[in-house]
């Protein structure tokens, strides 16, 4: 008897590992059926999994001062009754935002100490990739309708799109709707591949050098800066750690097999999608002439002086999501892509400071133990850096997921236990 409930226990907590595939399954069946949201089936079995694990967790000190700014965030909704602002912007975010934080419990819980999870998203995120090529570069009939209906349907649509030109517009997003998700997700699955293609111990494989280039190609095809720019540098580091910690083998290898993959591929898009490819190219290129951090930030100026003209409370701020794009939606004050300004405004001095030390504190205990964490690390500093230039902790649910599980897993003592008497570091 006690065998069996232990068993119930364990796969109450091996849910969490089935949810990005799953996930991955309901957004194709969605959208190839035109049957939008139904991934919000996932969506509200993760929430509900995730509250599971949350009111199971025994808090060590670090998880009660993180659940502080969860209550704090929760408590700004008093504000909402001079701040003016509809409280359907406080619910959105309460969806996005802050219900994605419990997954810093799913994370940091001691019960669990697996790396299924990152595997798991791995390999989905994989297939989502590789359909998407298929789906970006052949482009089928119902794909472009699919992208026709999503693109006139969202409420800041400023272009008639329609068959004809929707591709010059369309930046890879495979079927997820959105090149904010593929970008996020190229970049975590990135730090994945990556780290178990340079743990120690791990035999490698082909299939391991095929994910690494499948997911810096979707980054680029992305055309998000962020992700470009953090696709280049994260191999970089591993090469350049290769070379001067682990031996020149490992990287010569990954190097050359990089290269390959790359001219056979271009060569195997030139016989079947020649046209198409001279524009995705052309658009590549002509993103790339655009990585520049002060153009990134100088597009939004103008918003952000008029958030910040419009700042009236700011020891407590003007209360969760009155400054995101729900408040954008009803004509007030609001930034699109700056997360830091949004939680300025709407946290305030105290919310602000409080989330940073969260950040602070997480990163040095990261960067004590970087050859354990180094997953970790990669997908916090990622998510950090695009929080610059996008709302990247409010733009939908599920993106956000495995940003807060990282957190979490560096508060995981039992996972770095685990991790360090397997010996699984870089």
């Amino acid at each position: 008897m006690d065998l069996n409930i232990q068993q119930i226990k364990i796969n109450k907590y091996n849910q969490v590992n089935y949810i990005y595939p799953v996930f991955f399954i309901f957004s194709f069946i969605g959208f190839y059926f035109g049957i939008w949201k139904l991934d919000t089936i996932v969506k509200l079995w993760a929430m509900i999994v995730s509250l599971y694990i949350t009111f199971r967790t025994k808090f060590t000190l670090f998880d009660k001062f993180f659940s502080g700014f969860i209550l704090y965030n929760i408590l700004s909704i008093v504000i909402y009754i001079y701040n003016g602002c509809p409280i359907i912007c406080y619910v959105n975010d309460m969806v996005n935002y802050l219900w994605a934080m419990l997954f810093f419990y799913v994370g940091s819980n001691q019960n669990e100490t697996s790396h299924k999870f990152y595997k798991y998203f791995l390999y989905g995120n994989i297939i989502v990739f590789l359909i998407g090529f298929y789906l970006y570069f052949s482009a089928p009939e119902w794909y472009l309708d699919r992208l026709v209906e999503i693109k006139n349907n969202v409420w800041f649509a400023d272009t008639n799109y329609n068959k004809d030109n929707i591709l010059a517009f369309q930046r890879f997003s495979s079927f997820l709707q959105d090149e904010y998700a593929i970008s996020h997700f190229a970049i975590f699955s990135i730090a994945v591949a990556l780290a178990i293609t340079y743990y120690r111990g791990v035999k490698v494989s082909i299939m391991n050098y095929i994910m690494i280039f499948v997911c810096i190609l979707t980054a680029f095809l992305s055309q998000m800066r962020i992700a470009i720019f953090y696709s280049v540098v994260v191999l970089l580091a591993f090469i350049i750690y290769g070379f001067c910690v682990r031996g020149r083998r490992q990287s010569l290898v990954l190097l050359i097999i990089l290269c390959s993959l790359i001219a056979l591929v271009y060569v195997f898009a030139m016989f079947l999608f020649r046209d198409r490819l001279d524009i995705v190219i052309d658009s590549v290129i002509g993103r790339l002439k655009q990585m520049s951090f002060n153009d990134a930030i100088s597009e939004r100026t103008d918003q952000h002086a008029y958030l910040i003209r419009n700042w009236d409370y700011h020891i407590f701020g003007h209360g969760m999501g009155a400054g995101g794009s729900s408040a954008g939606m009803f004509g007030l004050p609001h930034v699109n892509d700056a997360n830091y300004y949004k939680l300025l405004y709407e946290s305030g001095l105290v919310g602000s400071t409080w989330f940073f030390i969260i950040i602070i504190m997480t990163l040095i205990r990261a960067f004590i133990n970087i050859k354990y964490l180094i997953i970790e690390l990669v997908i916090i500093c990622y998510v950090l850096s695009a929080m610059v230039g996008s709302n990247s902790l409010t733009l939908a649910y599920m993106y956000i997921l495995p940003f807060w599980f990282a957190m979490g897993r560096v508060w995981n003592y039992e996972y770095l236990k685990q991790l360090k008497n397997e010996c699984v570091k870089i």
